[in-house]
Protein backbone atom coordinates (compact mmCIF):
# COMPACT_ATOMS: atom_id res chain seq x y z
CA UNK A 1 0.00 0.00 0.00
CA UNK A 2 1.02 3.15 -1.09
CA UNK A 3 2.43 6.10 1.16
CA UNK A 4 -0.46 8.59 -0.29
CA UNK A 5 -3.00 5.55 0.30
CA UNK A 6 -2.46 5.45 3.91
CA UNK A 7 -2.77 8.82 3.95
CA UNK A 8 -6.29 9.09 2.72
CA UNK A 9 -7.14 6.07 4.77
CA UNK A 10 -6.14 8.17 7.67
CA UNK A 11 -7.97 11.38 6.44
CA UNK A 12 -11.08 9.38 6.25
CA UNK A 13 -10.26 7.79 9.74
CA UNK A 14 -10.13 11.22 11.41
CA UNK A 15 -13.47 12.30 9.35
CA UNK A 16 -15.61 9.57 11.00
CA UNK A 17 -13.93 10.01 14.35
CA UNK A 18 -14.94 13.79 14.22
CA UNK A 19 -18.52 13.30 12.85
CA UNK A 20 -18.85 10.53 15.93
CA UNK A 21 -18.00 13.20 18.21
CA UNK A 22 -19.98 15.64 17.04
CA UNK A 23 -23.04 13.26 16.98
CA UNK A 24 -22.05 12.22 20.13
CA UNK A 25 -22.24 15.92 21.67
CA UNK A 26 -25.38 17.04 20.16
CA UNK A 27 -27.13 14.05 21.74
CA UNK A 28 -25.66 14.80 24.70
CA UNK A 29 -26.91 18.78 24.52
CA UNK A 30 -30.38 17.20 23.36
CA UNK A 31 -30.85 14.92 26.08
CA UNK A 32 -29.68 17.60 28.69
CA UNK A 33 -32.30 20.06 27.06
CA UNK A 34 -35.23 17.88 27.29
CA UNK A 35 -34.36 16.90 30.98
CA UNK A 36 -34.36 20.40 31.44
CA UNK A 37 -37.36 21.44 29.33
CA UNK A 38 -39.16 18.14 31.82
CA UNK A 39 -39.48 16.42 29.05
CA UNK A 40 -39.12 12.36 28.68
CA UNK A 41 -36.66 10.67 26.12
CA UNK A 42 -36.82 7.10 24.99
CA UNK A 43 -39.45 4.63 24.08
CA UNK A 44 -41.38 4.43 27.31
CA UNK A 45 -43.88 6.02 25.23
CA UNK A 46 -45.00 3.03 23.46
CA UNK A 47 -46.56 1.13 26.68
CA UNK A 48 -48.77 4.14 27.56
CA UNK A 49 -52.33 4.21 26.55
CA UNK A 50 -53.09 6.10 23.25
CA UNK A 51 -56.43 7.71 24.31
CA UNK A 52 -57.57 8.66 20.78
CA UNK A 53 -59.79 6.81 18.37
CA UNK A 54 -59.29 5.46 14.45
CA UNK A 55 -61.62 5.46 12.05
CA UNK A 56 -60.26 2.36 10.16
CA UNK A 57 -58.60 -0.28 11.67
CA UNK A 58 -57.95 -3.80 10.11
CA UNK A 59 -57.24 -5.21 13.70
CA UNK A 60 -58.76 -4.59 17.20
CA UNK A 61 -58.30 -1.33 18.40
CA UNK A 62 -59.65 1.40 21.52
CA UNK A 63 -58.37 4.43 22.63
CA UNK A 64 -56.98 2.52 25.98
CA UNK A 65 -54.61 0.23 23.62
CA UNK A 66 -51.28 1.26 23.78
CA UNK A 67 -49.23 3.51 21.21
CA UNK A 68 -47.58 0.94 19.85
CA UNK A 69 -50.65 -0.51 18.95
CA UNK A 70 -51.45 2.95 17.17
CA UNK A 71 -48.08 1.85 15.21
CA UNK A 72 -49.50 -1.74 14.18
CA UNK A 73 -52.88 -0.51 12.93
CA UNK A 74 -50.55 1.88 10.62
CA UNK A 75 -48.36 -0.20 9.33
CA UNK A 76 -51.32 -2.60 9.01
CA UNK A 77 -53.26 0.23 6.97
CA UNK A 78 -50.57 1.17 4.94
CA UNK A 79 -49.76 -2.68 3.87
CA UNK A 80 -54.01 -2.60 3.25
CA UNK A 81 -53.97 0.22 1.24
CA UNK A 82 -50.91 -0.26 -0.80
CA UNK A 83 -52.19 -3.95 -1.90
CA UNK A 84 -55.56 -1.87 -2.93
CA UNK A 85 -53.78 0.13 -4.59
CA UNK A 86 -51.57 -2.02 -6.63
CA UNK A 87 -54.34 -4.43 -7.59
CA UNK A 88 -56.38 -1.29 -8.78
CA UNK A 89 -53.66 0.78 -10.53
CA UNK A 90 -52.85 -3.04 -12.25
CA UNK A 91 -56.17 -3.39 -13.88
CA UNK A 92 -56.45 0.22 -14.67
CA UNK A 93 -52.77 -0.19 -16.37
CA UNK A 94 -54.41 -2.90 -18.35
CA UNK A 95 -57.39 -1.59 -19.41
CA UNK A 96 -56.18 1.54 -20.82
CA UNK A 97 -53.14 -0.02 -22.87
CA UNK A 98 -55.90 -2.51 -24.51
CA UNK A 99 -58.05 0.82 -25.34
CA UNK A 100 -54.97 2.47 -26.96
CA UNK A 101 -55.14 -0.47 -29.45
CA UNK A 102 -58.68 -0.81 -29.73
CA UNK A 103 -60.40 -0.41 -33.45
CA UNK A 104 -63.05 1.92 -32.13
CA UNK A 105 -61.62 5.87 -32.20
CA UNK A 106 -63.46 7.41 -29.25
CA UNK A 107 -61.95 4.71 -27.30
CA UNK A 108 -58.48 4.99 -28.51
CA UNK A 109 -59.17 8.97 -27.73
CA UNK A 110 -60.50 8.89 -24.04
CA UNK A 111 -57.43 6.28 -23.34
CA UNK A 112 -55.08 8.87 -25.31
CA UNK A 113 -56.22 12.16 -23.26
CA UNK A 114 -55.64 9.85 -19.77
CA UNK A 115 -52.63 8.57 -20.47
CA UNK A 116 -51.16 12.30 -21.97
CA UNK A 117 -52.99 14.03 -18.49
CA UNK A 118 -51.18 11.74 -16.16
CA UNK A 119 -47.94 11.02 -17.93
CA UNK A 120 -45.30 12.23 -15.67
CA UNK A 121 -46.79 13.60 -13.82
CA UNK A 122 -45.60 14.29 -10.39
CA UNK A 123 -47.19 12.64 -7.49
CA UNK A 124 -46.78 15.76 -5.31
CA UNK A 125 -48.36 18.05 -7.51
CA UNK A 126 -51.35 15.29 -7.69
CA UNK A 127 -51.63 15.11 -4.12
CA UNK A 128 -51.55 19.09 -3.45
CA UNK A 129 -54.33 19.54 -6.24
CA UNK A 130 -56.51 17.00 -4.64
CA UNK A 131 -55.60 18.12 -1.52
CA UNK A 132 -56.75 22.06 -2.68
CA UNK A 133 -59.69 20.76 -3.77
CA UNK A 134 -60.42 18.90 -0.90
CA UNK A 135 -60.04 22.09 0.88
CA UNK A 136 -62.12 23.74 -0.79
CA UNK A 137 -65.13 21.02 -0.07
CA UNK A 138 -67.94 22.64 2.73
CA UNK A 139 -67.86 21.31 6.02
CA UNK A 140 -69.10 17.88 7.37
CA UNK A 141 -72.75 19.05 8.58
CA UNK A 142 -73.36 20.84 4.42
CA UNK A 143 -71.46 18.15 2.84
CA UNK A 144 -72.26 17.29 -0.86
CA UNK A 145 -74.72 14.19 -1.54
CA UNK A 146 -73.31 12.53 -4.57
CA UNK A 147 -77.04 11.10 -5.60
CA UNK A 148 -76.85 9.00 -2.17
CA UNK A 149 -74.02 7.01 -2.85
CA UNK A 150 -71.91 8.82 -0.26
CA UNK A 151 -71.16 12.37 0.66
CA UNK A 152 -67.68 15.10 0.14
CA UNK A 153 -66.44 17.62 2.56
CA UNK A 154 -63.64 18.86 3.89
CA UNK A 155 -62.81 16.24 5.83
CA UNK A 156 -62.98 13.28 2.89
CA UNK A 157 -64.99 11.41 0.73
CA UNK A 158 -67.26 9.08 2.78
CA UNK A 159 -68.96 6.49 0.73
CA UNK A 160 -70.99 3.33 1.66
CA UNK A 161 -69.58 0.26 3.30
CA UNK A 162 -70.32 -2.99 2.14
CA UNK A 163 -71.15 -5.77 4.61
CA UNK A 164 -70.78 -9.01 3.03
CA UNK A 165 -73.00 -11.70 3.83
CA UNK A 166 -74.05 -14.73 2.62
CA UNK A 167 -78.04 -16.49 2.28
CA UNK A 168 -78.99 -14.52 -0.41
CA UNK A 169 -79.39 -14.44 -4.27
CA UNK A 170 -77.35 -10.88 -4.81
CA UNK A 171 -74.18 -12.78 -4.34
CA UNK A 172 -74.96 -15.13 -6.85
CA UNK A 173 -76.66 -12.82 -9.07
CA UNK A 174 -73.17 -10.48 -9.11
CA UNK A 175 -71.55 -13.26 -9.87
CA UNK A 176 -73.53 -14.76 -13.08
CA UNK A 177 -73.68 -10.68 -14.06
CA UNK A 178 -69.79 -10.43 -14.10
CA UNK A 179 -69.27 -14.02 -15.99
CA UNK A 180 -71.73 -12.63 -18.89
CA UNK A 181 -69.87 -9.64 -18.79
CA UNK A 182 -66.30 -11.73 -18.92
CA UNK A 183 -68.17 -13.90 -21.88
CA UNK A 184 -69.31 -10.98 -23.97
CA UNK A 185 -65.11 -9.57 -23.93
CA UNK A 186 -65.07 -12.44 -25.44
CA UNK A 187 -66.96 -12.63 -28.24
CA UNK A 188 -66.73 -8.91 -29.00
CA UNK A 189 -62.78 -8.72 -28.71
CA UNK A 190 -61.12 -8.66 -32.49
CA UNK A 191 -58.73 -10.81 -31.15
CA UNK A 192 -57.53 -13.75 -28.72
CA UNK A 193 -54.54 -11.19 -27.21
CA UNK A 194 -56.76 -8.11 -26.68
CA UNK A 195 -59.45 -10.80 -25.13
CA UNK A 196 -57.01 -11.87 -22.84
CA UNK A 197 -55.65 -8.41 -21.69
CA UNK A 198 -59.15 -7.52 -21.55
CA UNK A 199 -60.37 -10.04 -19.05
CA UNK A 200 -57.28 -10.08 -16.95
CA UNK A 201 -58.70 -6.42 -16.37
CA UNK A 202 -61.85 -7.27 -15.55
CA UNK A 203 -61.05 -9.79 -13.50
CA UNK A 204 -59.11 -7.48 -11.55
CA UNK A 205 -61.83 -4.96 -11.17
CA UNK A 206 -63.97 -8.17 -10.06
CA UNK A 207 -61.10 -8.87 -7.59
CA UNK A 208 -60.79 -5.20 -6.00
CA UNK A 209 -64.88 -5.22 -5.53
CA UNK A 210 -63.99 -8.74 -3.24
CA UNK A 211 -61.36 -7.53 -1.36
CA UNK A 212 -63.36 -4.08 -0.79
CA UNK A 213 -66.67 -5.86 -0.20
CA UNK A 214 -64.20 -8.41 2.74
CA UNK A 215 -62.81 -5.54 4.41
CA UNK A 216 -65.85 -4.01 4.93
CA UNK A 217 -67.41 -7.50 6.71
CA UNK A 218 -68.78 -6.45 9.58
CA UNK A 219 -71.81 -9.28 10.12
CA UNK A 220 -72.38 -12.92 10.64
CA UNK A 221 -75.89 -12.74 10.23
CA UNK A 222 -76.97 -15.03 6.76
CA UNK A 223 -78.26 -11.94 4.25
CA UNK A 224 -77.51 -10.63 1.31
CA UNK A 225 -74.89 -7.67 0.40
CA UNK A 226 -75.76 -4.61 2.03
CA UNK A 227 -74.96 -0.73 2.22
CA UNK A 228 -73.99 1.06 5.51
CA UNK A 229 -73.98 4.76 5.97
CA UNK A 230 -70.67 5.66 7.62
Amino acid sequence: MTPARLAGWAWQALALVGLGLVLVMAARTGAANLRASGLASGFDFLNRAAGFDIAESAIPYSPRASNARVFAVGMVNTLRVTALAGLFATALGVGFGVALRARAPWMRGLARAYVELTRNMPLPILLLVLYSLLAMAPPPREAIELGGLGFVSNRGLYLPRIEWRWGSGTALAGAGLALAALVGIWRAAPTRRVAMALSISWLGFCGLGLVLSVSGLKSSAPAGLWFRRR
